[in-house]
């Protein structure tokens, strides 16, 4: 309504400056509306009052609304679940992708039975993890569905294909350790020996799992890269 500006010293507004324009105006006629034609002045207060009140009621049950969304949405909850629902989802997608990586290089003699282990690991943990989500609470918040579009790709047999699923599984496989890192800080502030246990052994698989891709990958790359193919 007025200039945004203040004194720097005294921090009192600017009013002096603010341009302003005063006109007279003219005395109303009348001091409330004029009542419609064919209707008398009981009946449009009748009706005006009977709609004032469900005006009145409908904005009520709004407000009421909308106070009772916004204490759910500030509501305090810990985040435990989310990070175990990631978790676990992690490791369901690690399944999927290490038995994708074994049915599409059968040729590769050590990726078919190496990947089957892995993938039944994997499995284990994701199933490991069910006492604790009836014990804190389970939420996805759509992370390992956005892996699934980057990683999760199907390719072609052998070659740069083969290494390239194997970078691909090797960062599902760091998707959950980091998963685990997080939740083992956790799981020691709340002094849940059990969850920490579990946390323990799915990362002791998980760092077998991510040395053999590693070593894996070491192994495939200087033909796969160098040789023309």
């Amino acid at each position: 309504m007025t200039v945004y500006e203040w004194d720097p010293v005294s921090k009192q507004p600017h009013f002096k400056y603010a341009a302003v324009r005063l006109e007279k105006i003219d005395k109303p006629a009348s001091q409330q509306p004029e009542p419609r034609q064919g209707a008398s002045s009981s009946q449009e207060q009748g009706q005006g009052q009977d709609q004032s009140v469900g005006i009145m009621h409908a904005l009520k049950e709004i407000k009421d609304a909308f106070v009772e969304g916004a204490a759910r949405a500030k509501e305090p909850r810990a985040h435990v679940a989310d990070y175990i629902g990631l978790l676990q989802e992690s490791e369901r997608r690690l399944v999927q992708a290490f038995d994708q990586v074994r049915n599409t290089h059968p040729d590769e003699p050590d990726i078919g039975p190496l990947c089957a282990i892995f993938a039944q690991w994997s499995s284990e943990a994701a199933k490991s993890l069910d006492p604790f989500v009836n014990r804190y609470g389970e939420r996805k918040e759509g992370e390992p569905e956005r892996l699934d579009k980057l990683l999760m790709t199907q390719r072609s047999q052998g070659g740069f294909d083969m290494l390239r699923d194997l970078h691909d599984l090797w960062l599902l496989v760091n998707e959950s350790m980091i998963s685990l890192d997080i939740l083992e800080q956790a799981a020691r502030s709340m002094h849940d020996k059990e969850f920490e246990a579990a946390i323990k052994s799915i990362r002791h698989q998980n760092k077998r799992q991510r040395a053999w891709l590693r070593t894996r990958l070491r192994q495939a790359a200087p033909q796969t890269l160098v040789v023309p193919s």
